[in-house]
């Protein structure tokens, strides 16, 4: 199960792009590892470009999703259960 969030986050970023930590209500979550990424193309009709997405496993084992776009910037998309 999981939460749908969509809400923008500071994130702090490693030199390949990729999040090492983010700010979710006034705390920092540090990643403890990155399971999944892919991309994503939004409504070009739309104006929406492409969007990177990671699931992520904090180090309180905690499994998040993020995305990041050129448009919206990043987001936490969801928090599972």
């Amino acid at each position: 199960m999981s939460r749908i969030i969509n809400r923008p986050v500071d994130v702090v970023i490693d030199d390949l792009q990729r999040p090492m930590r983010f700010l979710w209500r006034g705390k920092w979550i540090p990643v403890g590892s990155i399971v999944r990424r892919w991309r994503e193309v939004g409504r070009w009709w739309q104006g929406e470009g492409e969007s990177t997405f990671y699931t992520i496993v904090s180090k309180d084992l905690s499994i998040y999703e993020l995305s990041n776009s050129s448009r919206d910037g990043w987001q936490l998309v969801r928090i599972y259960d």
